[in-house]
């Protein structure tokens, strides 16, 4: 169950994985449970890896995280730039490498303004070896431009 008293979306989440890997180096896909992540898990999306990582497919993605203006793509190599989504799956590749959760922050520069964000990247295996799956979790809110300047 993911602590809902912690404020930080990315925080809740790494100790959500944290509880559930318990003393294995990750957990298993199947231990991602909707139900558990609750309200949180509009802002997540569960990504099956590939060895070649654009073809890694979206088996499901939450609807904050989802881009609006297109459809929603099967493959991460389909997914359109400048998205929360494209900005919460950069940087697969470092988290493989390095087999742990990352955690990044950033800027997206979209059409009704900046929007500042916040990602993990939290790694899952069937087989308690080989990382195959990724819990992918990010969210944000528009930056406040003063009128003035």
């Amino acid at each position: 169950m993911v602590n809902v008293l912690e404020r930080r979306l990315v925080l809740r989440m790494l100790a959500y994985w944290s509880d559930l890997k318990g003393e294995r180096d990750f957990p298993t896909p199947a231990e991602i449970d909707k139900k558990d992540i609750g309200e949180d898990w509009r802002f997540c999306a569960l990504v099956a890896l590939d060895h070649d990582l654009p073809r890694s497919r979206l088996l499901t993605v939450g609807n904050d995280l989802a881009p609006a203006e297109a459809p929603l793509p099967d493959r991460l190599g389909e997914i359109p730039p400048g998205t929360l989504l494209a900005a919460a799956v950069e940087r697969l590749d470092w988290m493989l490498l390095r087999r742990v959760p990352l955690s990044l922050g950033g800027q997206l520069d979209r059409a009704d303004g900046p929007f500042l964000y916040r990602k993990i990247l939290l790694p899952l295996s069937q087989d308690g070896v080989e990382i195959d799956h990724v819990l992918v979790v990010a969210n944000g809110r528009p930056l406040a431009v003063d009128a003035a300047s």
